[in-house]
């Protein structure tokens, strides 16, 4: 009898044993689990799937030679957001300081969108979203309610809480911040605004529909579907960053250059009465600081503008590169009229790189030469020019300039607004007979026509960069002799027929930003582009936190001529 208490007393205190415990809790937590989806492999946005390393996917393919009107790729982005106008502005600042900056990521929402691959880890407390850009979602589904506000602060991800319904996933997400450091075509939503997700899988695809309320930015929750699927020729998740980008184009596909190449080793398209296929990029020029706002003198020697030095380069058909104007207080880019006269703009101490240096110098157009002279410094209403991006005489000692909107400068200094663009302008230029403005809003070409005053008007859409699905779109622009348009962009350098058609994109080795014609006969397409490599073939690299602004000038020998 006393065994058999013994025994009692033994399997009770077995039972309540620390050991036998963590063996009910590891069993529970294994029913969790398989109560739980399972969505294994590397997601992507549908409309992305196949998507090659430079952007181009078959969606966009097919879409051009069919003729069908492009898919939305990037549907996160706001473009067919309900905005108000505090919304509508916002969207157009960050997209205007954005220029040319390459992103460290996506943030949220712009990561659930985004051609780089996801990986979903759902545990029984967590569910965590990562991409190849290091990037972490947490979504917390233990049952813990959405923090207080007072313990919540902006993020680039911001605060997600969520539960499953079934197989849904019902997340809300509070307190984003507008990427800066990250994304820069993100939405620029306010800190108030509030995401609501449910994220399904439906046969072979998983469905995120989204509704997003701000009542600073929109003017109604909006409401917008992203389905990804899996990417089958991707097996592991690759870390990604800018210092070990090697993108390079072979002529039709996206490639991986080997480590030190130059790129400049290429196959082109041959393109007919532009450029034969036998042609050849060459490093003109690079160096470390930029090389932007191209123009042409009328000898034939290229002209390009160098922030960080506040100087205007020139660049001889030889190859010899030297300072012509010095003192140009952030030289950001220059432009000769057909009398010969030169005007440049001064971003004073705009660049984002001085982070501890102010001045108290606003932003310029001037005329340079023997005699200088400033144009206007500030808008008709007092106010700053701002950030001045780009530049083109008008032949009357004024000019178009490029800072967010279109503005047009006369000579006695008066300025006019002549275009607001749905994202932002960036290049301008003009047809070579003065009889067409041209610029960029985003991957959208703008074209007006001028009359003998220069008086803009019939705005019309005249071209799309077809090609390009994110970054930042078109940004230099340069026309031939002939009237056709050349502009910079993410897939290379997109030829337009004056009547808008397109006939083909020139691939380059690096993302090109500015470009002009030039040498002795303007025969010659010069292109500024971003990065460059040190004299050992190493690339170039600045310490973290530091702006890297070095830049390549290529040449390319063409078959039309600019114009003189």
């Amino acid at each position: 009898m006393m065994r058999h208490a013994a025994l009692a007393v033994s399997l009770i205190a077995l039972a309540t044993s620390p050991a036998l415990a963590e063996h009910h809790e590891e069993q529970d937590r294994a029913e969790s689990f398989a109560e739980l989806p399972y969505w294994p492999g590397y997601w992507v946005s549908e409309l992305q799937a196949g998507t090659l390393i430079g952007g181009h996917n078959p969606a966009l393919i097919e879409a051009r030679e069919t003729g069908q009107p492009i898919p939305d790729f990037m549907r996160l982005n706001g473009a067919s957001a309900p905005w108000t106008e505090e919304g509508r502005q916002r969207r157009i600042d960050v997209r205007a300081g954005a220029r040319g900056r390459k992103s460290t990521g996506w943030g949220f929402p712009m990561m659930m969108n985004a051609a780089t691959p996801l990986q979903i880890i759902i545990t029984p407390e967590q569910v965590t979203i990562i991409n190849a850009y290091n990037e972490a979602r947490y979504i917390y589904t233990d049952g813990r309610p959405m923090p207080d506000e007072l313990d919540m602060w902006p993020t680039t991800y911001g605060t997600s809480v969520g539960h499953w319904e079934g197989d849904t996933l019902v997340v809300e997400t509070r307190m984003v911040t507008t990427p800066s450091d990250f994304f820069h075509g993100a939405p620029p939503f306010s800190e108030e605004a509030v995401y609501h997700e449910r994220i399904t899988l439906e046969g072979d695809r998983l469905v995120s529909r989204m509704v997003i309320e701000d009542p600073v930015t929109l003017s109604e929750p909006w409401e917008v579907e992203v389905a990804f699927v899996r990417d089958e020729g991707f097996d592991r998740m690759i870390q990604f960053d800018w210092d070990n980008d090697r993108t390079g184009f072979d002529g039709n596909f996206n490639t991986i250059e080997m480590p030190g190449a130059d790129g400049t080793a290429m196959l082109l398209p041959a393109i007919d009465g532009v450029v034969d296929a036998s042609a050849a990029w060459e490093i003109a020029w690079s160096g470390p600081m930029t090389a932007d706002g191209m123009s042409v003198t009328p000898e034939g020697h290229l002209l390009f503008a160098q922030e960080q030095s506040n100087a205007i380069w020139r660049l001889t058909p030889d190859g010899q590169a030297f300072v012509e104007y010095p003192y140009v207080l952030g030289a950001g880019a220059v432009s000769v009229a057909h009398d010969g006269s030169v005007l440049a703009i001064e971003r004073g101490c705009t660049d984002p790189g001085l982070n501890s240096l102010t001045c108290d110098q606003p932003s310029t157009l001037v005329q340079l030469g023997e005699e200088r002279r400033i144009i206007a410094d500030a808008f008709d209403d007092g106010s700053s020019l701002g950030r001045l991006n780009d530049v083109h005489a008008d032949g009357r000692g004024g000019a178009w300039v490029t800072q967010g909107a279109l503005h047009h400068i006369a000579a006695d200094g008066s300025v006019s607004t002549v275009y607001t663009p749905e994202a932002f302008t960036n290049g301008v230029t003009t047809s070579p007979d003065g009889s067409t403005l041209y610029v960029t809003d985003m991957r959208t070409i703008v074209a007006f026509d001028l009359d003998a005053q220069g008086n803009a008007s019939n705005q019309r859409v005249f071209a799309t960069l077809s090609q390009d699905t994110q970054g930042f779109g078109g940004d230099g622009l340069a026309v031939d002799a002939e009237g056709r348009l050349y502009v910079t962009g993410d897939a290379g350098i997109y030829v337009f027929a004056p009547d808008g058609t397109e006939l083909g994109v020139i691939p380059i080795p690096r993302r090109a930003i500015t470009l002009a014609f030039a040498g002795t006969d303007r025969s010659t397409l010069y292109v500024g582009a971003m990065g460059a490599r040190t004299p050992e073939g190493e690339d170039w690299t600045t310490p973290e936190g530091v702006r890297n602004v070095a830049m390549t000038v290529y040449k390319l020998p063409v078959l039309t001529a600019g114009p003189r």
